[in-house]
């Protein structure tokens, strides 16, 4: 490789127990090996890998049996004259010579079908390429060579344009052709143990590798299903959930608690497909805006990394790698308390998983999902919680005064909490986010009574999703019903509250520059990256770049028709009905 070329990095991973250690860390594994060998002989030095072996169980085996670890490294760019005579003297194979292939400590995405390797090198690296170190495992005596020199194309270009570069694989007798793409996105590969079928109702154990430019490598085993209901458009991207798993000192197998991608440690993760969203990044980009939305902590403020994901030597495109709600953690985490708080999720049914959840069917609510309540507590008792948010929820169809409204709602709703939550999914266009994908926290007072507060959950029909049933001109039909009577009754100084904040809003992150500034920003990044090419042609009949103008242009309109609705329905110098007026 051209020095000129070399960025100068240090491509070793840092050494961690949950990442897969430097060769130059072996002397300091050196007291762990003895006591692990002691405790456990048989798993150490039998030198047989099983499937739940964590990564520094993995590493240890290794060091101990020493067994080479990544295989034959790849040469550069060969000359044509050699290829053809190594073409001459081979036989052309039907078969993939090469099994894996490795940057380092890292393992490269595969797809089967096109004999194509995915390595992951960041976008962010200029013309100048970083070092690597690609070897690959496959056939006895297996060699490999670059066709491409890489190095001849700016590195920026080859990632963001998703080149394949053509590697020359072959023994002593046979030879095969396979690829290599650059991506700017980290990558997680899934293999199942004994290649078995990931379904809804049962989890299969599975290998999980995530290779990020960033963070280095991190191997695990774990439990893995599918997640999500069916409304999948016909497109078989499917979500899934997984849990690390690792293997104590009595060899029994337990929940491993694992960082991902600088994000903090937990043993629950979700991989997201966002199947509906031909953007790939609606959900992700909404989750970075309710952590953002407010100043001061609120409910589910999950972080996500946008990845690309390879299940089975298969490319799967664009996923959304994301932390799992842990109501415990978050109840913790907001100063509630899981002894005594409860957390339900509303549903429509097309979106009912197979896996079994204590449910409630109300002829007028519809579908609500029992998610946590505390040890002791009965689904009765905790549905039973919820009934207040239920007059409230459903006012149009049942009688109710006034006064009882006004009580309900100054006893079990913060005003400020649940407006910002109604401008959160007006002015983002969230149209899937009440009557379903809700998540709805009942958190105790001292009194005994019970406040409300809200989350919204798989945000993928947004910003200017393409089915929306909004039409020009007219609100979103996804309110909140009690956020409309409140204003229009003024309660609690509702309406002064909510154009204080609206305004505030538009003047900051909701303004036109912002909202323009914010998802072209997006856009050059996704971009950069080379993976929305490759998401398009899998998913959507060919590859294209990502743009977002029709997004942002959608975004603004949402702004618009919120002020001129609003201001007619409950403008700030009428405390009454506004609509009867009219």
């Amino acid at each position: 490789m051209n020095d000129k070329t070399q960025k100068d990095i240090d491509p070793k991973p840092a050494c961690g127990a949950y990442q897969r250690c430097c060769p130059d860390s072996r002397p300091r594994l050196l007291p762990v090996v003895l006591l692990l060998a002691l405790i456990c002989p048989v798993a150490l030095l039998a030198g047989k890998y099983t499937p739940a072996e964590d990564a520094l169980s993995r590493q240890i085996r290794l060091w101990m049996s020493g067994e080479e670890e990544h295989g034959i490294p790849v040469a550069p760019a060969m000359e044509i004259e050699k290829i053809w005579a190594i073409e001459d003297a081979r036989t052309e194979s039907e078969d993939a010579l090469a099994e894996r292939m490795f940057n380092g400590d890292e393992i490269l995405g595969y797809d089967k079908e096109s004999r194509t390797f995915y390595c992951t090198i960041g976008a962010e690296n200029g013309d100048a390429w970083p070092e690597l170190a690609l070897s690959v495992v496959g056939r006895e005596g297996i060699s490999a060579a670059f066709v491409d020199d890489y190095t001849y194309d700016f590195c920026w270009d080859a990632v963001a344009e998703g080149y394949r570069y053509e590697l020359l694989i072959y023994t002593d007798t046979e030879y095969a052709y396979a690829g290599v793409v650059f991506t700017g996105l980290p990558i997680v590969t899934i293999h199942t143990d004994d290649d078995a079928q990931i379904e809804w109702d049962a989890d299969v154990g599975a290998d999980i590798h995530i290779a990020d430019s960033e963070t280095g490598a991190l191997y695990s085993h774990a439990l893995i299903h599918r997640r999500g209901g069916n409304a999948y458009v016909g497109v078989p991207k499917h979500s899934y959930r997984f849990e690390f798993r690792s293997v104590n000192l009595k060899g029994k197998e337990q929940k491993a608690e694992r960082s991902v991608l600088g994000m903090e440690a937990d043993s629950d993760w979700l991989l997201i497909g966002n199947a509906s969203d031909y953007k790939a990044i609606r959900n992700h980009l909404c989750w970075q805006l309710w952590a953002a939305w407010k100043e001061e902590p609120q409910f589910g403020e999950l972080k996500s990394r946008l990845v690309e994901l390879f299940c089975g030597d298969e490319y799967m495109g664009i996923y959304q790698l994301m932390q799992y709600v842990n109501p415990e953690k978050e109840l913790l985490r907001m100063g509630g308390n899981p002894k005594t708080d409860v957390l339900v999720r509303t549903i429509v049914e097309l979106n009912i998983g197979s896996r079994p959840v204590n449910r409630r069917i109300d002829a007028d609510l519809g579908l609500t999902e029992l998610r946590y309540a505390p040890p002791g507590m009965t689904a009765q008792e905790a549905f039973a919680i919820f009934e207040p948010f239920d007059e409230a929820d459903i006012l149009r169809t049942r009688d109710m005064s006034d006064e009882e409204f006004a009580a309900i709602m100054e006893t079990h709703f913060d005003v400020q909490e649940l407006i910002d939550y109604f401008l959160f999914i007006q002015l983002y266009g969230l149209r899937d986010n009440v009557r379903n994908n809700l998540y709805v926290w009942a958190i105790r007072q001292e009194d005994g009574t019970y406040r409300y507060s809200f989350q919204p959950w798989d945000m993928d029909r947004s910003l200017g999703y393409e089915e929306s049933h909004q039409l020009p001109g007219e609100l979103a039909s996804y309110d909140l019903d009690m956020v409309h009577r409140m204003l229009e009754l003024d309660l609690m100084n509702s309406r002064q509250l909510m154009w204080s904040m609206f305004e505030e809003k538009r003047a900051g992150v909701l303004s036109d520059e912002n909202i323009y500034a914010w998802l072209y920003a997006v856009e050059d990044e996704i971009n950069a990256t080379g993976a929305f090419l490759r998401e398009s042609e899998k998913w959507r009949g060919g590859a294209q770049k990502l743009d977002v103008g029709e997004m942002c242009e959608k975004v603004i309109e949402f702004q618009r028709v919120f002020e001129e609705n609003a201001s007619w329905m409950w403008p700030l110098d009428d405390g009454g009905d506004a609509q009867d007026e009219a």
